[in-house]
């Protein structure tokens, strides 16, 4: 298995879990109304930008914003409008360990919540 094929096989479940344990939070902790998030369509739009970059015969960036995936064509605006306002980077490139983010959001206050390799959640006010 190649490099490229490790991470888009490892990215694929993470994303789904990271966008629900995001959003589910966020509604537990009272922030404000998250609008339209579409965690399949993240997730695809993840793996076809990922084969895309090893179509290419290149190598994954560490990181992506959510934003550039928009920008890109991959995803709709419409299935993030629950992430307006907000930074979004999901890392490509992480390693397994488990206190490595995966999935970290920037929140309009200034604070921030990532998703960690082994399924926590961070909170930084």
């Amino acid at each position: 298995m190649t490099q490229n094929q490790k991470i888009i096989a490892s990215i694929g479940g993470f994303i789904v879990l990271s966008v629900l344990a995001i959003a589910l939070i966020w509604q537990w902790t009272g922030s404000p109304s998250l609008g339209a998030v579409d965690p399949i369509q993240i997730k695809h739009a993840v793996l076809a930008y990922l084969r895309d970059v090893a179509a290419e015969r290149k190598n994954p960036p560490p990181s992506i914003k959510l934003e550039e995936l928009v920008k890109k064509g991959y995803l709709k605006d419409e299935f993030v409008k629950g992430f307006e306002g907000m930074d979004v980077t999901i890392y490509l490139q992480n390693s397994e360990q488990p206190t490595n983010a995966f999935m970290t959001v920037r929140l309009p206050s200034g604070g921030s919540m990532s998703l960690l390799n082994d399924g926590s959640v961070k909170t930084d006010p």
